[in-house]
């Protein structure tokens, strides 16, 4: 994706020092401290039109939510990640994860940032795929329960292409996806209730042998020309 995952630090995401950075770190800010006051748009104003690259926004917010952990203004990088940070020890007390995660269902449900913020979970769980690979499924089974339990299936989650998406090179994101809708239940039923525009789409996207049986011809050759460099 956007971001090299293997060679950056928690402080090249949370301890910043240039007047761009710290623009965004105070809009990732804001956003926690007003988006239930704000309107819909106040999302793309404060996360997706800043002067630094939107991918960064969830480790602000998390940065925000004690959920990076920092002592004396730096990240302590050898600490476990998200879901596993002591209470107590660090700068700022962790909020709950759930949190986390509800604004990034929130994000994504929002028509006017959601490509955007499908980046931004990738990133995050790329994030925590090369530091501990069963914090990254969990955070996905989280997205998942939590968009769900509101919108009553995972069609989009299957379909919608981040902005810029390239899962190539993400740290196996799609394979995380699978694994997590199997924990959940859900993959069987994400898969049956995808219109056939959308089944053609996610297939595409993701590569599942289980949506080729769905996928239409012109799906399957998209994929194909794909896998070819045609």
């Amino acid at each position: 994706m956007n971001l090299d995952q293997h060679d950056s630090t928690l402080s090249d995401y949370v301890y910043y020092h240039t007047k761009q950075n710290m623009v965004y770190f105070t809009r990732c800010h804001d956003f926690l401290q007003q988006m239930h006051d704000r309107p819909p748009e106040f999302a793309e104003e404060m996360l997706c039109d800043g002067p630094i690259s939107y991918a960064y926004a969830p480790f602000y917010i998390a940065w925000h939510m004690g959920l990076l952990p920092i002592k004396d203004g730096h990240a302590c990088n050898e600490t476990p990640v998200f879901y596993d940070i002591p209470r107590s020890g660090f700068d700022k007390i962790p909020e709950d994860t759930q949190a986390f995660v509800e604004i990034m269902v929130d994000l994504i449900s929002n028509p006017r940032v959601k490509r955007e913020a499908v980046s931004m979970m990738i990133e995050f769980h790329d994030f925590l795929a090369v530091r501990n690979r069963h914090q990254a499924l969990r955070f996905m089974v989280d997205i998942i329960e939590d968009w769900a339990s509101r919108f009553g299936d995972v069609t989009t989650l299957l379909s919608l292409r981040g902005e810029d998406e390239r899962l190539q090179h993400s740290e196996d994101f799609a394979g995380t996806l699978k694994e997590a809708l199997v924990v959940t239940g859900l993959l069987d039923k994400g898969i049956s209730l995808l219109p056939s525009a959308a089944m053609a789409q996610a297939y595409r996207r993701l590569k599942w042998p289980e949506m080729k049986v769905h996928a239409n011809e012109v799906g399957i050759e998209s994929v194909l020309g794909v896998d070819l460099g045609l």
